[in-house]
């Protein structure tokens, strides 16, 4: 093998790994359809020197992926209420109010958060105040989990769980945010 096809090789796997990360970007952001990433990585890729399974298989993969983005059904907010009890019919934790709709978007773009949809779940105990928040979709870094939670906790106010004799119990609140939503709101 020479020299010349060594970095022509290189060359076409760093721009396939540049297209696949903008077209991801793109899906994540805009949700664009198919047609619109395909023809993209037409454009950009000339496919001739490349015709191995390896590279139809990361395409394949790729078109596979952007489907599911694309078809995903976009639920807004979801509001479900659940709660923990032993003892017949509760009353399920309800939200009185969210007001970080701002907070969080500016968190999450600090943190540099590309996702279309939150979804977590907020532990309240029996006075109505967030104990424990929980990440649907966990990110890699910790730290990301810690800090959207915290701005999820302190921007929730909510009424808490009642049992059968109507006195306050400990309940769960699952939400899912989307981002899209947010931005328009704000």
């Amino acid at each position: 093998m020479d020299y010349y096809s060594i970095g022509l090789q290189l060359y076409f796997n760093r721009r396939l790994r540049q297209i696949r990360y903008d077209a991801l970007q793109h899906l994540d952001r805009d949700k664009i359809a198919l047609g619109r990433v395909m023809r993209m990585l037409r454009r950009h890729l000339p496919l001739t020197p490349l015709l191995s399974r390896p590279f139809m298989v990361r395409i394949l993969s790729l078109s596979a992926a952007a489907a599911a983005l694309a078809f995903a059904p976009a639920s807004g907010a979801n509001d479900q209420a659940e709660t923990v009890s032993d003892t017949g019919e509760v009353t399920p934790v309800k939200l009185v109010e969210f007001n970080g709709g701002w907070e969080v978007l500016k968190t999450s773009s600090q943190l540099r958060v590309w996702r279309s949809h939150l979804g977590y779940t907020i532990a309240v105990d029996a006075e109505g105040k967030p104990t424990e928040c929980e990440i649907e979709q966990e990110f890699r870094r910790a730290y990301v989990n810690k800090k959207l939670c915290s701005v999820l906790m302190k921007t929730h106010t909510f009424e808490p769980a009642r049992d059968a004799t109507d006195a306050p119990v400990p309940g769960s609140f699952t939400n899912q945010l989307s981002y899209l939503e947010l931005r328009e709101e704000n």
